[in-house]
């Protein structure tokens, strides 16, 4: 497992593509992950932007291994975690993630993690691209420019009625009253059979309209989460 962390340098070159062009052009490939900086391009000061914290965009495929069990396999995924400073982490720190584990851990506990030795990091600030193992030779540049196919419209459901949730704040504003807790985050489900089409596709379209300085796309196996 520590053979994740002997990990090669990165070395910088040159893409003339976005972030999400970039990542367009790896679709192609098994496992893809984006975790997108998307508004790293608005005007300082609006509001929107992460700061040096959202500074990098990292994508990443073809993942040698998943991980994946549930809150009673936690020793089977510290297992690819080696301590900081530990024998296990080998090389310069570069000041971003040069591969690793990426993926998800459920409201339950259960878990999907890839594990990625390579990966293409855009410095937002700098505007230079690096590559880690060489993943820029895997680029389809047709599909760069490709528009996205969203699906059609179709019915989204919410489980929870209008009147339960408020009924839920509620409670919440009561518990926080009575000085039990000082913060809740309450949150409701809401559901839709997926029409077809790409996944992707409608992440480029939901960062769009919904840009946010920590967005991501993951898609490991019969699953994908889009976060923006």
């Amino acid at each position: 497992m520590s053979s994740l962390f002997r990990l090669p340098h990165p070395r910088p070159v040159s893409l003339d593509a976005s972030p999400v062009q970039v990542a367009a052009g790896l679709r192609h490939r098994p496992g893809l992950v984006f975790l997108d900086s998307s508004t790293q391009d608005e005007a300082p000061g609006s509001g929107y932007g992460g700061g040096d914290d959202s500074r990098f965009s990292i994508i990443s495929c073809d993942p040698t291994d998943v991980v994946e069990g549930g809150p009673q396999d936690w020793a089977s995924l510290t297992s690819w975690c080696p301590p900081v400073g530990g024998e296990g982490v080998l090389g310069p720190d570069w000041g971003f993630p040069t591969g690793g584990l990426i993926g998800w851990i459920d409201y339950e506990g259960s878990y999907r993690f890839g594990v990625y030795p390579q990966a293409l990091i855009h410095d937002h600030t700098h505007d230079q691209w690096w590559d880690v193992g060489n993943l820029a030779a895997r680029l389809d540049w047709r599909a760069l420019e490709r528009e996205p196919r969203l699906p059609r419209e179709h019915e989204i459901r919410r489980p929870v009625s209008r009147d339960r949730f408020l009924s839920m704040v509620e409670r919440a504003l009561d518990y926080i009253s009575a000085g039990d807790i000082y913060q809740v985050n309450l949150s409701q489900p809401f559901q839709s059979e997926w029409p077809g089409g790409d996944p992707f596709d409608l992440y480029c379209r939901l960062r769009a309209v919904s840009p946010a300085p920590f967005g991501a796309f993951l898609d490991l196996g019969d699953r994908q989460v889009l976060s923006a």
